[in-house]
């Protein structure tokens, strides 16, 4: 369900973004910040390389990698990011489509719990 999964990295304050390297594959994802892999191996499921990008978020203290990963298989729910790992990666894995739905529910709830 969706089209897109974004993989949150939590970064350190000083990393440079020539440190930052990504390689999307239509099976494997590589991460890596400075000489330290994040990510290495075969995920879950297929993904397309040409529209999968990455970028940095900075909210208050906290700096973030965001990969983006494109669904070949949209109606495919992942169930962790790497095939036969579980769990084993310090990542968030979500399902941006989902998310939104999931925003725009409690925004709708919360406005008509305003209106009474």
């Amino acid at each position: 369900s969706g089209s897109e999964i974004c993989i949150t990295v939590p970064l350190n304050k000083d990393v440079k973004m020539k440190e930052i390297k990504v390689s999307f594959r239509t099976n494997s994802l590589t991460c890596k910040i400075g000489q330290k892999s994040i990510i290495d191996g075969d995920i879950f499921a297929g993904v397309d390389s040409d529209d999968s990008h990455w970028d940095v978020e900075k909210k208050g203290n906290r700096i973030s990698l965001l990969l983006y990963l494109v669904k070949l298989d949209t109606r495919l729910k992942w169930e962790r990011l790497l095939k036969g790992i579980d769990g084993a990666v310090d990542v968030d894995v979500i399902d941006v489509d989902e998310a939104l739905r999931m925003a725009n529910e409690t925004t709708r709830r919360m406005t008509e719990a305003e209106l009474g």
